[in-house]
C-alpha cells in the first residue's frame, strides 16, 4: 500500500479513517461533543487505535469548551475503557452514565436490555432500578391474567 509501509488491506482503511477523523476534529465538527463522540465510537467498534478512542472519548466528556458529560458521552467512554481492559474504571463510568441527571428512562431501558442480552443480569437489574428514580410512587401494572400468578408487586419499592 502506497505511503504506509507494513499496513495492508483493512488495516489501511482504518488508518485512513482515523486520519480523516483527526482532520475533521480540527475543523467545525471538533467544536461539539458529538464529533468527538462519533470518532471515538467508530474506533472502539472497529477495535483499532484504542488509545486515540480513549483520548477522544474523554474529550467528548470533559474537553474544554466542547466536552459535555451526558449519558451518550459517558457510556461511550465506558465502552472504550472496557475495550482497553480497564474494567473497574469502565464500570464506574457506566454507573455515572446511568445515574446522570440527563439520562432518560428510555436510555436506561435500552442499556438494561443490552446487558440482559450480554448475560449481565445483575447489572441489568441495577440499571432498571436506576430508571425508577424518576417514577416516584408509580408501580408497574400487569393487566394480563397470564402474569398474575407469577408476578406480584412488593410491599415496598426498594432496591435489592
Amino acid at each position: 500500500v502506497v505511503g504506509q509501509p507494513g499496513v495492508v488491506g483493512d488495516d489501511h482503511h482504518h488508518v485512513r479513517r482515523r486520519r480523516s477523523f483527526a482532520r475533521e476534529l480540527r475543523s467545525a465538527s471538533g467544536f461539539s461533543w458529538q464529533g468527538w463522540l462519533q470518532a471515538a465510537q467508530y474506533l472502539v467498534q472497529k477495535k483499532v487505535h484504542l488509545d486515540d478512542a480513549e483520548r477522544w472519548a474523554r474529550h467528548a466528556v470533559s474537553g474544554q469548551f466542547v466536552g459535555q458529560a451526558n449519558y451518550q458521552t459517558l457510556a461511550n467512554l465506558a465502552d472504550v475503557l472496557a475495550a482497553t481492559g480497564k474494567a473497574e474504571e469502565a464500570l464506574t463510568t457506566r454507573r455515572q452514565a446511568w445515574n446522570h441527571p440527563t439520562t432518560s428512562v428510555f436510555e436506561l431501558h435500552a442499556e438494561g436490555r443490552k446487558l440482559i442480552a450480554q448475560g449481565e443480569k445483575d447489572l441489568a437489574l441495577e440499571v432498571f432500578w436506576a430508571g425508577r428514580r424518576d417514577l416516584g410512587d408509580l408501580r408497574p401494572l400487569r393487566t394480563d391474567a397470564r402474569f398474575s400468578s407469577t408476578w406480584r408487586a412488593p410491599e415496598r419499592w426498594e432496591a435489592p
